[in-house]
């Protein structure tokens, strides 16, 4: 995987430059968490730079990561030897607002960012001071209700305060063995109360519904996923290896119905491109994919399929009455609906012949023409 992000990187810088617009595009590269690893930890022999923790950990290795930036015509990288290094303590926050300042494209009054942009300091002007007051709370939740101080990190310089007890100073120690807490109380201090703040911020919206839009009028098919399945215990199935299996899971779609009308919700076990039917199991491949490049234990992601002896379909929405239909061999379990626009619950089922159900893991939403 990273060969090939690697290689396609090249063809992109590639065409940039037969287009002629190498040098005056900007051109981001970045990851989204740090060394991946298992249970016990990162792979045999994975660089991690020394750095405690991998992907999902509180510590630095699991969240610092690369970012480059490259656009020579605006002042940033170039030939060689012209590359510099931002000490600066930045993060995902700071791409929406550099990117508008790189591209000279202000915001509406009423927008604001947490983050910051970050062309100045990545042109070499490192004169602001407030950067060295700058303090980035990261933290994992992964259940239905955040919960406080969860797997968190408060970041200010060197200082790390994880999971509200632990400080660590990054100049000295960037392994993070020794915990500085009781040592600096007044470093712990300002950095708790910094997370409070931060709390106080986010946790403004945690009570609101985040619906997925239906019916749009630029939208032909909209995807529910059990992957964004809600319950209490945030239980869902996420990957292939699981539909694959025929791991069971519950839950509800936050909805947002756009426009009145008819729409039209095909029931699924595999994903429409796969082409399997419902109750069908695989037998071995049904793509194609590297086993050489690919850990034995993880092959279940690629290969094989439990058949399901699913015999009903339903599907319900909050307010409207339930639809259920038969399951033979078919690909899809297809019911219609007519909807009125706004916010709803929607819930999508498989059933086999003793009542046992479990959520379709895909619905594809059609609207309906003339609908």
């Amino acid at each position: 995987m990273i060969s090939n992000i690697d290689d396609n990187f090249g063809v992109l810088r590639e065409r940039l430059a037969a287009r002629g617009g190498e040098d005056n595009t900007v051109l981001m590269f970045m990851s989204d968490n740090g060394q991946c690893g298992g249970a016990a930890g990162p792979e045999p022999g994975a660089f991690n730079a020394g750095m405690r923790g991998y992907k999902g950990s509180i510590f630095e290795g699991g969240h610092r990561i690369p970012w480059f930036v490259r656009w020579p015509n605006g002042g940033i990288g170039g030939g060689k030897g012209d590359g510099r290094s931002v000490a600066e303590l930045t993060a995902y926050i700071d791409v929406m607002p550099t990117v508008l300042d790189l591209c000279g494209v202000g915001a509406p009054p009423e927008r604001s960012f947490h983050g910051r942009s970050l062309a100045p300091v990545l042109r070499g002007d490192t004169t602001d001071a407030t950067w060295t007051e700058r303090v980035i709370v990261t933290d994992t939740q992964r259940v239905a209700q955040p919960v406080k101080w969860r797997l968190s990190c408060v970041m200010k310089n060197d200082w790390r305060l994880v999971d509200r007890d632990q400080l660590y100073d990054l100049a000295t120690d960037p392994n993070q063995r020794a915990n500085l807490a009781a040592q600096r109380p007044d470093i712990v201090a300002e950095l708790r109360a910094a997370y409070e703040a931060w709390w106080t911020l986010c946790s403004q919206q945690m009570g609101e519904v985040m619906p997925i839009s239906i019916g749009a009028e630029a939208q032909a098919i909209a995807e529910l996923r059990t992957h964004d399945l809600r319950n209490v215990e945030s239980d869902v199935v996420w990957n292939q290896g699981q539909i694959r299996r025929g791991q069971a899971c519950d839950g509800y779609w936050e909805v947002l119905v756009e426009r009145p009308g008819d729409s039209e919700f095909a029931l699924r076990r595999w994903p429409a491109e796969a082409g399997h039917a419902i109750r069908a199991g695989i037998d071995g491949d049904d793509i194609d994919f590297r086993r050489e490049a690919i850990a034995q234990p993880d092959w279940d992601l690629y290969t094989g399929g439990k058949a399901l002896e699913i015999t009903s379909a339903g599907f319900e929405i909050t307010g409207y009455p339930r639809r259920t239909a038969p399951v033979g061999d078919e690909r899809e379990a297809v019911m219609s609906l007519r909807l009125a626009a706004g916010p709803v619950q929607a819930r999508a089922w498989f059933a086999d012949a003793d009542g046992r159900m479990q959520a379709a893991y895909y619905v594809y939403v059609r609207r309906l023409a003339g609908g």
